[in-house]
C-alpha cells in the first residue's frame, strides 16, 4: 500500500493513522521520564513497582469487559469513551504533589493501552481490505513510531534547557502532553465514522464469552506468550530510565535519546515483517 494511495483507503483509517502519530508524539515526551518524577515526588522502587502491578491487574478485568460492551454496543462509542479517559492521565500528572496521586494516570495507562490498542486493531482491519491489511498495520506503527523517535529528543532538549531532572521542569511536559492529546481528542471525535463489524450471535455476559473463547488451543497457547511478555515488560520497564538516572548519571537530554533510539529500533522492523506478513 503505497503511501500516494492513502487518500483512496477509509477515511477511519486515516483518522487512527493521524490520531496515533499525535498520540505516539505526546506519549514520547513523558514516557522516559514519568518514573523518576514518581520517584522523585516521593515513591521508593517498591511503591512505583506495585502502583504498575495494581495498574496492570486492574486492566486485565477492565479491558475484558470493555471488549465486550464494543462486541454489543456501538465500537466507536466505547472507543471515544476509552480515549477521552485517556486525557486525565497527563493533568493527574501535572497536578500531582504527592506519588500516591499517581496510581490514578497509571491505572489509566494501563487500562488504556491494551483497550484501546485492540480498539485500533479492529477500526483498521475493518477499515482496510485484506491484501492489504498487514501493511496498513505496519505503515501506522511505523509512522506513529517516528513520531515517538523525534518527541523524546524534543523532551530531553526542553529539559535541558530549563535546568534538568526538577519535578517542576517535568510537569510542562506532562502540560504540553494534556494539550496535545485534548486537541487530537477533540479532532477524532469530528472525523470518526461508525465501525461496521461482522458479528456473531453473543451473549449477554462477558463471562459466557471468556469461556467460549477459552475453548480454543490457540487462544490459551496466544495467552501463554502474551502474559509472559508482559510479565518481562511489567518487571524492567519502570525502573530502565531510574537506573539510567540515578545509578548511571544520565541526564535530560541522554535519556531522550534513549528513548528515541529504542523506538527508531522498532520502526525499522515494523514495516517488513508487514509486508512479509501480506505475502506469506
Amino acid at each position: 500500500m503505497p503511501l500516494v494511495k492513502i487518500r483512496s483507503i477509509s477515511k477511519n483509517y486515516r483518522v487512527i493513522l493521524t490520531k496515533r502519530l499525535a498520540y505516539s508524539f505526546a506519549s514520547g515526551l513523558t514516557q522516559n521520564y514519568t518514573s523518576i518524577y514518581i520517584v522523585k515526588l516521593g515513591a521508593n522502587p517498591v511503591q512505583l513497582g506495585g502502583l504498575n502491578t495494581i495498574g496492570s491487574l486492574v486492566s486485565a478485568v477492565v479491558s475484558s469487559i470493555t471488549g465486550w460492551f464494543a462486541d454489543h454496543y456501538s465500537l466507536r462509542k466505547v472507543y471515544l469513551a476509552s480515549l477521552a479517559v485517556t486525557i486525565i492521565s497527563p493533568l493527574v500528572y501535572f497536578i500531582a504533589k504527592d506519588w500516591r496521586l499517581t496510581l490514578i494516570p497509571i491505572l489509566i495507562f494501563h487500562i488504556s493501552m491494551w483497550t484501546i490498542s485492540l480498539l485500533e486493531t479492529i477500526i483498521i482491519a475493518e477499515s482496510l481490505p485484506k491484501r492489504n491489511r498487514a501493511t496498513g498495520f505496519s505503515l501506522t506503527y511505523a509512522l506513529s513510531g517516528l513520531a515517538s523517535i523525534i518527541s523524546p529528543m524534543v523532551a530531553g532538549m526542553i529539559l535541558s534547557y530549563l535546568g534538568g531532572l526538577y519535578v517542576r521542569n517535568m510537569r510542562l511536559l506532562f502540560l504540553v502532553q494534556f494539550i496535545i492529546m485534548s486537541c487530537t481528542f477533540l479532532w477524532t471525535v469530528m472525523n470518526l465514522g461508525e465501525v461496521h463489524v461482522n458479528r456473531r450471535n453473543f451473549s449477554s455476559s462477558p463471562f459466557t464469552e471468556l469461556k467460549y473463547l477459552f475453548r480454543s488451543v490457540g487462544v490459551k497457547k496466544w495467552l501463554i506468550v502474551e502474559s509472559l511478555g508482559a510479565f518481562i515488560f511489567g518487571a524492567v520497564n519502570p525502573f530502565v530510565m531510574v537506573y539510567a538516572a540515578e545509578i548511571k548519571g544520565a541526564d535530560a537530554l541522554t535519556l531522550g535519546i534513549m528513548g528515541s533510539v529504542q523506538n527508531l529500533t522498532y520502526m525499522l522492523s515494523v514495516i517488513p515483517v508487514g509486508r512479509l506478513a501480506d505475502r506469506i
